[in-house]
């Protein structure tokens, strides 16, 4: 898994071998659960949830929420690549994702992996 990007601090998981926005291909095939996110105070601040991806099919992750820990392992102060490889894995693989709920409390999600086309934004 790699960083890709252009804005700084922003990341966006990219499995080897993918094909970038930039690039002549119009998609991009993932393994993971489809984020974008960059650092905040509190800890992973969700910029996009990537349409049809496993977030997205959840239903309870949004643009604005902010993740405390994935797998397990708190991610303030983590740098993107090591969040990337916590957040990435094998397909049909569960992640375990801690976000900061309301009033609040921590709330525990569980995503399943998929492999997924993400569409390069605009």
């Amino acid at each position: 898994w790699k960083e890709v990007g252009t804005d700084p601090g922003v990341t966006t998981a990219k499995a080897p071998g993918v094909v970038t926005p930039g690039q002549q291909n119009a998609q991009a095939s993932m393994a993971g659960v489809g984020l974008r996110f960059r650092p905040s105070s509190q800890g992973i601040r969700i910029l996009n949830v990537a349409e049809g991806g496993p977030a997205a099919k959840c239903g309870k992750l949004q643009e604005g929420d902010v993740l405390l820990s994935v797998e397990g392992v708190i991610v303030k102060d983590m740098e993107n690549d090591k969040v990337v490889q916590l957040l990435g894995g094998e397909h049909g693989s569960i992640c375990k994702v801690v976000k900061l709920g309301p009033g609040m409390e921590p709330e525990h999600i569980e995503l399943v992996r998929e492999t997924f086309v993400r569409k390069p934004s605009s």
